[in-house]
């Protein structure tokens, strides 16, 4: 179940979510105010306290205590309104000594009513204490009343009332009693935005991941994020993914475009020839030039599906990294045997090694010789490798009508056959550099191309040697 609200998705997951971070925030909100409450009642016992401790000094500067006698020394400090009224603002006076007996008492005491002597323990010069008589909340404070050796012999009792204070505490709990449904409202409400807004970016992937087929592989997400945080790298992070899944997909789909039309050319010329061959009775030598066309184009077939496999097995390269072979004998061996009748001239150091598979490096020398040859006429080829340091360079020139500049990229696509190839009539199925690129990058290798002087092409392989001891 999901609800839609102003473009936010509130889900289970969002509501979960927002019940969370509402239940923090109320916890947080509910410690706030008792806190502060706290912090208030301190600060305003503080004011209280510095009221009453003034008031004491004052008393105790007009009394005094000695043989074993109580005396007062100024009388109008007790003459005094705030000892003599009952207001929010009065102070109730008892002096009275250890064992209970009253020495002096406020006349406001008695309008008030009688307040319990109390005989607290305190080390510091003054004590202060919340009690409560007759129903009123009061503050009360202590000093010890000192005789003339410094030894106490009574107790200083000054009280005032609460009243103001209990009024103003009460009056915030009521404030944040009656605000406490407007504060949840709207911690709920901003709980809900902010898990909404969290959510978003993840409801933009689950859209797009499902709007995603081979039809449509070029959305991508967009939402602001960090790329360094979380979001930000999980963006990224699938909008590569989805690039990568976009080349590979449309590499698929053109592969197999490719692959059919190169094999539709044979199976039609196939095809062709079998319907010619069952029309009628034909002579031995009209069925033996029709059995080479179908042997020709079988093997064009064969050619084109074995090249495929190899390039469709790409991965199965890499794992003939740990062979080594000597590039020399293996170079010098295929011209003896394969292109003894053609003109290629050979500069190649002894005993160059190369790591990798030697008969997949096999079939790079061939194409490359092979299209060197096609391209030039059957002209003079020329393969040179020497090793420089850790570095073995391998080139293959020729001096035929040479590849454009803005093609020099493309020929080693899948399939792909330049416009001056078809025109010649130069015959091929735009596969075998792409299986050259592929065998010489898994032997950690590059290959690069280059114009001829005065014309051709130079194809230039470089290598890591391998130093045999």
């Amino acid at each position: 179940m999901a609800i839609r609200f102003r473009n936010i998705t509130i889900s289970k997951s969002v509501i979960k979510n927002s019940l969370l971070i509402a239940s923090v925030m109320l916890i947080l909100y509910i410690v706030s105010i008792i806190f502060s409450i706290n912090i208030l009642k301190y600060y305003l016992n503080e004011n209280i306290d510095t009221r009453i401790r003034h008031e004491i000094e004052h008393i105790a500067a007009s009394v005094k205590y000695e043989n074993n006698s109580f005396s007062i020394i100024r009388a109008n400090e007790f003459e005094e309104t705030d000892l003599i009224e009952v207001t929010d603002d009065s102070f109730l006076l008892q002096i009275y000594s250890n064992e209970g007996t009253l020495f002096l008492q406020s006349k406001n005491v008695a309008v008030f009513g009688n307040i319990e002597k109390i005989f607290p323990y305190f080390s510091e010069v003054y004590y202060f204490e919340d009690n409560k008589s007759h129903d009123v909340n009061l503050r009360t404070g202590y000093e010890k009343l000192l005789d003339e050796h410094g030894e106490p012999a009574g107790y200083i009792q000054l009280t005032t009332f609460k009243t103001a204070f209990n009024e103003l505490i009460e009056n915030i709990l009521f404030i944040n009693l009656f605000t406490f449904p407007l504060v949840v409202l709207f911690i709920l409400f901003i709980s809900f935005l902010i898990s909404g807004k969290t959510f978003a970016p993840i409801n933009k992937i689950i859209t797009l991941a499902r709007n995603i087929s081979t039809a449509n592989l070029s959305a991508r997400l967009s939402f602001a994020a960090d790329p360094e945080d979380e979001l930000g790298r999980l963006k990224n992070t699938l909008n590569d993914l989805f690039e990568r899944l976009e080349i590979q997909v449309r590499q698929i789909t053109e592969f197999s475009d490719n692959a059919s039309h190169q094999l539709m050319t044979p199976l039609t010329a196939i095809n062709t020839e079998i319907e010619y061959l069952l029309k009628g009775i034909h002579d031995t030598e009209e069925y033996r030039e029709s059995l080479k066309v179908l042997k020709e184009q079988t093997e064009r077939m064969i050619q084109i599906i074995r090249t495929m496999l190899l390039i469709a097995k790409n991965s199965e390269l890499c794992t003939e990294q740990k062979t080594i072979f000597n590039f020399s004998k293996l170079a010098v061996q295929l011209i003896d045997n394969a292109y003894k009748n053609y003109k290629i001239e050979l500069s190649i150091d002894e005993d160059l090694y190369l790591r990798g598979s030697a008969e997949y490096f096999l079939l790079v020398l061939q194409n490359l010789v092979d299209n060197a040859l096609k391209y030039s006429g059957n002209d003079c080829v020329t393969i040179t490798a020497h090793q420089t340091g850790n570095i073995v360079n391998i080139s293959i020139e020729d001096f035929g009508v040479g590849i454009d500049d803005n093609e020099k990229e493309k020929i080693f696509e899948r399939f792909y056959r330049s416009d001056k190839a078809e025109k010649l009539g130069i015959t091929g199925y735009g596969l075998g550099l792409n299986l050259v690129k592929a065998v010489v990058t898994t032997m950690n290798g590059t290959i690069q191309v280059r114009n001829n002087s005065p014309k051709g092409t130079v194809f230039t392989l470089t290598f890591p040697g391998v130093t045999i001891s």
